[in-house]
């Protein structure tokens, strides 16, 4: 089985300096050039979305991020990364996909916020029937902490690596945002990197402008440098772009940065 990896950015999917604002039109046009790129194909697809101005806002108020909050600040900010994902499902179904939702709090345990117990049983099955298997950043029970957030980067590598260990093929992940890759020190965009090369450059890389509590870019290409080392091709490309999911997904993007193993 031929996996791929699709992350869409909370900053692409949502008004991320805002508050529970979600970018309509560029998720409805996000969801139908995904069903018209993928419907017929070989390859089945594993989809994540970031949590934008809904999980990331409300687990900064109540300190989940850093292990504070307790009950109620878990369950406040598990509520609100739900509402975003029941809005990412119906876009995708609403495009005439047919998806299968999977939430790390259910799949993932971590300990001191690492994954350690990662179900695929269900997502396994989902993909051989040609489901779109679409996943989210969620908060998780830890052996450590009581509860740990799960970033969407985060869940896509645990699942990955599960997969990869049962057998499947992964060659591709793509990272959409809204910014055109990786930029260098003089603000470009970097074509292409190898593993050494991404690794030289992540401390340089900053993280989010706006409430985020997993990491920005900084997260994504560190995530990317992981995927590289289990021989994933990594492809970070502006995604408010029309057109850029499609042409990404038959690799041939006009800009971004590619990251190779």
């Amino acid at each position: 089985m031929n996996v791929a990896i699709i992350k869409l950015g909370g900053s692409l999917i949502t008004h991320k300096g805002g508050r529970r604002s979600i970018r309509r039109s560029v998720l409805k046009r996000l969801a139908a050039e995904l069903a018209a790129a993928t419907t017929g194909g070989r390859r089945r697809f594993l989809l994540g979305h970031g949590s934008g101005s809904f999980g990331h806002v409300t687990a900064a108020e109540h300190g989940v991020h850093a292990g504070r909050g307790g009950a109620a600040g878990a369950s406040a900010t598990q509520a609100v990364a739900r509402e975003l994902h029941e809005a990412v499902l119906g876009a995708l179904r609403g495009a005439g996909l047919s998806v299968w939702s999977v939430a790390p709090s259910s799949n993932v345990v971590t300990a001191s916020g690492r994954p350690k117990t990662v179900a695929v049983n269900s997502i396994e099955q989902a993909l051989q029937r040609g489901l779109l298997v679409t996943t989210y950043g969620d908060v998780v029970m830890d052996r450590d902490r009581g509860h740990a957030i799960c970033s969407t980067e985060t869940a896509l590598l645990a699942f990955a690596r599960r997969l990869r260990a049962r057998g499947a093929r992964i060659s591709d992940a793509y990272w959409l945002g809204n910014t055109d890759g990786i930029y260098d020190a003089a603000g470009d965009t970097v074509a292409r990197m190898t593993v050494q090369q991404a690794h030289g450059m992540a401390a340089q890389v900053g993280g989010s402008a706006d409430t985020d509590v997993t990491g920005g870019m900084r997260h994504r290409l560190d995530t990317a440098i992981a995927f590289a080392r289990l021989g994933v091709r990594s492809w970070i490309v502006d995604g408010s772009v029309p057109g850029t999911l499609p042409a990404v997904l038959a690799r041939k993007p006009s800009g971004g940065t590619r990251i190779i193993p």
